[in-house]
Parts: structure tokens; sequence; C-alpha cells
């Protein structure tokens, strides 16, 4: 589900499952929603743009549960009809320690591996920066979050944290490196 802010939302069903977690990679379907008197209902969208609804899909969200039905899979299955439950998924890797041989480039606290790197609002590397080495073939670990800002799009939406955004729910700066 994406919040675009005003009670509205976009969603998207991956058939299989989420990506990394039984989607297919191939097939998938895009909703639309607006809440109101604390229930979102969703409608199927299709088309250039997704400006076409699209009587196949239809559900609401109520008290966290997403029901509904999905007619579009009508010819693989008998029942239609859903209940969804919200699933937190979380990395393995969130909050751990780099692991040896890593180059921690930026943890929220020095700017020593960064030319005219600044720190500010406590934790937060200001733009207008560069790795002092260069790297070349590399696994990288980026934990990151984006500050709660749905009606921002294009280049205000920042994938990491800047000046003035709106407070994350968990900071997390974490960017470290392990050559291959």
């Amino acid at each position: 589900m994406i919040a675009l802010g005003k009670h509205e939302f976009q969603g998207v069903l991956y058939s299989g499952g989420l990506p990394g977690a039984g989607w297919n990679e191939s097939t998938v379907f895009h909703i639309k929603g607006k809440t109101h008197d604390g229930e979102t209902n969703f409608h199927g969208i299709h088309g250039e743009r997704l400006m076409f609804p699209n009587a196949n899909f239809r559900g609401s969200i109520r008290d966290g549960v997403f029901t509904g039905e999905a007619q579009m899979f009508r010819n693989r299955l008998e029942d239609v009809t859903f209940r969804l439950t919200k699933v937190h998924r979380s990395s393995p890797t969130l909050g751990k320690r780099p692991p040896e041989g890593a180059i921690v480039l930026f943890d929220g606290s020095s700017t020593e591996e960064w030319r005219n790197g600044q720190i500010i609002d406590d934790h937060i590397l200001d733009v207008g920066t560069t790795s002092k080495r260069n790297f070349g073939s590399v696994l990288i670990h980026l934990e990151f979050c984006c500050p709660f800002m749905p009606t921002a799009r294009g280049m205000t939406q920042h994938p990491f944290p800047v000046a003035g955004a709106p407070p994350c729910v968990k900071p997390l700066f974490l960017f470290s490196m392990l050559f291959q």
C-alpha cells in the first residue's frame, strides 16, 4: 500500500506473494482506495496511468484486516474471496553489526569517510559530500528510513532523511561495504 495523502491509497497485488516471498515476477494488479469513517474501500484500476476502474477487484480494510474478492483469479481459484492481516517484514540484518572486514561509511556519528561531510540535525549526513575512497565491485549493506511524506512526489521524496523532513519512526543510519 502506498499512502497518497488526503486519505487516498494505491496498492499493488503480487500474484503468488510478495517480492522475495513467492511472487511469480510477472503478474501484478493495481488497486486504489479511499478512507471514510474508519474504513478504506478499494477497487481495481488499469490502463495507461492507471486511470480506469477495473471491476475484477473490490475490497476494504477495517480494523487492520483487508477483506474482499478478486475476480481476476477466478480461472485459477474456486473461492476468490480473501481475508488478509497486516504483515510486518524486516530484514534479518536490521540493526546487526557490520560483517568482518566491512568499511562503515556512515553511522550517524562521524564524517571521517567523507569529503566535506557535515552532520546536521544530530545524525544526518548533509548533501554535497563524496566518499574519500573509490570503490569497485562491492557488497553493500544499507539501512535507512524514509519520513512519512505521502504528498511528496519526485525529488522532494528523499530516500535518505533530510533536514526539515518529518521524523522517522525508528531512525537507522548504517552504510557498510564489503569487497567481493
